[in-house]
């Protein structure tokens, strides 16, 4: 069962904060919105759009509403379509999870627990090993 927001957010409050044109396209959208998982107060779902690539969309939400929110696409109309889409998802269908942050999560894991995770995560993202051996530098510095 999804679980409902500390806060109450409608329709009606979305389409306050953007043009009528956008609103009736984020509709569209709906079903294009990931899984809804919030991470502490930020929300990040990928919503397929006309790209290859889904867009990402990340929203802060506070308790009384949300704050701001960011979408990877090239819109210079705040908030996009996406935004607009998740949003509304959200109203009607609550979010999925509720998960602790990032790094509540890591700090439950044991050194070799995490070795192994990091040890994954660059197989199948090679191009962070420079990144990652960059910041060890930094550290033993």
């Amino acid at each position: 069962m999804p679980a409902k927001l500390f806060f109450e957010l409608t329709e009606a409050l979305i389409k306050k904060y953007c043009c009528e044109k956008i609103y009736e396209r984020g509709k569209d959208y709906i079903s294009d919105v990931s899984t809804l998982i919030l991470r502490g107060d930020e929300l990040s779902v990928k919503v397929h759009g006309s790209m290859c690539e889904p867009y990402r969309v990340n929203i802060t939400l506070t308790k009384k509403n949300w704050k701001k929110g960011f979408c990877s696409c090239p819109s210079e109309i705040y908030p996009c379509k996406h935004l607009v889409a998740t949003l509304l998802k959200i109203v009607r269908k609550g979010i999925d999870f509720i998960e602790p942050t990032f790094e509540e999560s890591l700090k439950s894991l044991d050194a070799d627990t995490l070795r192994a995770l990091l040890i994954h995560i660059v197989e199948e993202n090679p191009e962070l090993i420079d990144d990652i051996q960059i910041n060890l530098r930094k550290k033993a510095i």
